[in-house]
């Protein structure tokens, strides 16, 4: 069995038996010792993540994983990070000018109290 883990999670296994000409050719077994995992991580953008792999429970390397990501959504997470930020650079600049309201006396929040009869 191996596996790939990420923070002390598992985030793949797969049990080693595919075949390898090459691990044949080193004369490493039957060549039989291949394996595919596909990671269960998400991630918006390319940077390797450390991570380390298990080969029954005994071994272990640490690696780094290096996501493939489709371009389309690197360019998206781009998009979204620059809108929360003009967000919250808005609500920012919105505080401020009610605490400065609040400070020179002034309520800018009204309630149902507030309400001239």
């Amino acid at each position: 069995m191996v596996e790939v883990f990420v923070d002390d999670k598992c985030v793949g296994r797969a049990t080693a038996g595919n075949f390898r000409q090459d691990l044949l050719d080193a004369e490493i077994g039957d060549g039989h010792y291949g394996f595919h995992i596909e990671p269960r991580v998400s991630r918006l953008n390319s940077v390797p993540i450390p991570a380390t792999i298990k080969f029954d429970s005994r071994y272990s390397q640490h690696i780094q994983l290096t996501p493939h990501v489709d371009p389309s959504l690197e360019s998206f997470a781009k998009v979204i990070e620059t809108r929360v930020d003009a967000i919250m650079a808005l609500t920012r600049e919105r505080w401020e000018r009610e605490l400065k309201l609040i400070m020179r006396g002034d309520n800018p929040v009204r309630g149902c109290d507030d309400d001239a009869s």
